[in-house]
């Protein structure tokens, strides 16, 4: 599977919000630590917006503790430091399975 990663990114927590409102992706990567807002409120609003609900998840974070207390929450939570031939396949794992509710 060929894998087209196309990146609107958001440097900011409030910039991701802003675009989720005007944006339905079909991939998510979401750091937890960001500076502003928490990807945890981030993480609430994807989940709390109707139009995002066929949105893939794969939250990221460095704490232990946070990763554990997010499974489920995410359809793939990864510890950093991440390879990018990691977080390949995890994309095209999500992408040819069907969406699970959260």
């Amino acid at each position: 599977m060929v894998v087209n990663l196309h990146k609107p990114y958001a440097v900011t927590s409030n910039i991701a919000l802003k675009r989720l409102a005007t944006v339905v992706p079909n991939l998510i990567v979401l750091d937890i630590h960001l500076p502003y807002l928490s990807g945890r409120d981030i993480l609430e609003a994807i989940h709390a917006n109707p139009d995002l609900e066929k949105t893939f998840v794969i939250v990221v974070t460095a704490d232990l503790f946070e990763a554990e207390d997010l499974q489920g929450k995410a359809d793939q939570v990864l510890m950093k430091p991440i390879s990018f031939q990691r977080l390949h396949q995890v994309i095209e794992q999500l992408l040819t399975r069907p969406k699970a509710k959260h």
